[in-house]
């Protein structure tokens, strides 16, 4: 395995140490084969950093408490990081945190998204060295990752963990969406520092007029990436590639989204989880899933204070937009049950319709407790007002646009790691799989 975030360590802490002293790396995993999409660090001060220090009239940020802040955090983007668009993706980070932060206050809530206190964009995305990456220092929070302390609470506990959870979620969704952003996409600041719609940092184009159109473009990054792995080869061998384009550029996406409301606009985090989960799937030589703990600690966006009980941050903005509230749960939630995916099975069902009750009785005893804990959420959801997939109308249907887009390029036939990992049959396999679901798809709406 390939420790591909060793490259530049030595560079990474100059860029810091010119920030400030006394530096200790967080959430770092230095034999991973994956970029991580930034490095963060802990820099404590030997004298507190005050409003001399930092304003506050950047776009996006405040000024420290009046007492100063004797310790800050900062993160650097990696302009590396896989799949990551860096045209405004720190300002995306910082708008993203500002709405996040503005709406968890006003809904009474404690503190728990960081406040900014500077930012810088990145000095060129075209020379990508650790001399040119955008960061981001903010207020440095305490606590422990989620994911490593919710298996040690009891069921009282872990349900009143969710509870916090939901009312964060309620807030987020709720965030109100500002004036100046009257499209669908990521967030940039103008010159008078106001928040504006800008290119999305997961999608290359943007910003939208419609939800249709960030799915259309959703399709055509799909359909760039498949041709450039060799094992899918764009689809050209098959024969589908024509279609699958034909339906990205007339009225297939339009079709396939009927009923859903394309001009609703939402605040989006775009990773609400325990732990991501792009960084936490591999694949054996047979093409079996497995995973790895020593990720999920190192990219984990809830803190959590064993002592209290209580959630003490939200971390990690980089993925945010204004778009379909839906995509929170194509994206977040996997680790409690909310995510509009079938494992363990016959949990989608359950999720689309907010009806746990059916619950298979051959589940083995880790997938019986994903249900229970998916069922708790749903309900500690329902009681704070968070709107749910079953809120959602054309639900299903998002669902099957995204299960469209995973097979045109499936992420362990189009990510070099993962097809390392993955033996001739099992890349096979999973080609021909996605290839039936492909044809099945464009059948159904006559493409």
């Amino acid at each position: 395995m390939t420790a591909v975030n060793r490259h530049g360590y030595e560079r990474r802490l100059l860029v810091v140490e010119g920030i400030s002293k006394s530096i200790n790396t967080l959430a770092y995993y230095g034999d991973g084969s994956f970029q991580f999409n930034n490095f963060i660090y802990k820099v404590e001060l030997k004298t507190p950093a005050g409003q001399g220090s930092f304003s506050g009239k950047q776009p996006g940020t405040v000024a420290p408490p009046a007492a100063g802040a004797a310790a800050l955090v900062v993160r650097l983007s990696n302009l590396r990081a896989e799949g990551l668009h860096n045209a405004n993706r720190v300002a995306n980070d910082v708008a993203s945190s500002f709405i996040a932060r503005q709406a968890i206050e006003d809904a009474g809530l404690e503190r728990v998204v960081p406040a900014v206190y500077a930012w810088a964009p990145p000095k060129s995305t075209d020379v990508i060295e650790e001399e040119n990456f955008g960061w981001v220092v903010c207020e440095y929070k305490n606590g422990q990752d989620l994911d490593g302390q919710l298996p040690l609470l009891s069921e009282g506990e872990k349900k009143h963990v969710l509870q916090q959870i939901a009312k964060i979620v309620a807030a987020l969704q709720n965030a109100p969406v500002p004036a100046t952003v009257d499209q669908l996409g990521g967030l940039a600041f103008d010159e008078q520092g106001s928040i504006v719609p800008a290119q999305m940092v997961l999608i290359k184009d943007g910003p939208f007029a419609s939800y249709a159109d960030v799915w259309a473009a959703k399709l055509q990054a799909q359909l760039e990436e498949s041709q450039a792995s060799a094992v899918l080869n764009g689809w050209r061998d098959e024969a589908v590639v024509e279609r699958i384009r034909n339906f990205i550029s007339t009225r297939g996406v339009w079709d396939a989204l009927e009923g859903v409301a394309l001009g609703e606009r939402k605040f989006v985090h775009g990773d609400l989880s325990m732990y991501p989960p792009i960084v936490l799937l591999f694949f054996d030589s047979a093409g079996g899933t497995t995973y790895s703990n020593a990720m999920d600690a190192a990219t984990n966006n809830m803190l959590f204070d064993a002592e209290s009980k209580r959630i003490t941050a939200l971390l990690d903005f980089d993925w945010s937009a204004i778009t379909h509230p839906a995509e929170e749960y194509l994206s977040g939630f996997g680790d409690i049950g909310g995510c509009v995916d079938d494992k363990p099975k016959g949990i989608l069902a359950a999720v689309l319709a907010n009806d746990f009750s059916a619950k298979p009785k051959d589940l083995a005893e880790k997938e019986a407790k994903q249900w229970d804990m998916a069922a708790a959420w749903a309900a500690a959801a329902a009681s704070n007002g968070v709107k749910l997939p079953c809120d959602m109308p054309g639900m299903d249907r998002i669902k099957a646009l995204h299960d469209f887009s995973s097979a045109v390029c499936p992420m362990e036939l189009g990510c070099e790691a993962m097809l390392r990992r993955l033996s001739d049959e099992a890349k096979a396999k999973k080609k021909q799989e996605s290839l039936d679901f492909i044809v099945s798809f464009l059948e159904k709406y006559r493409y």
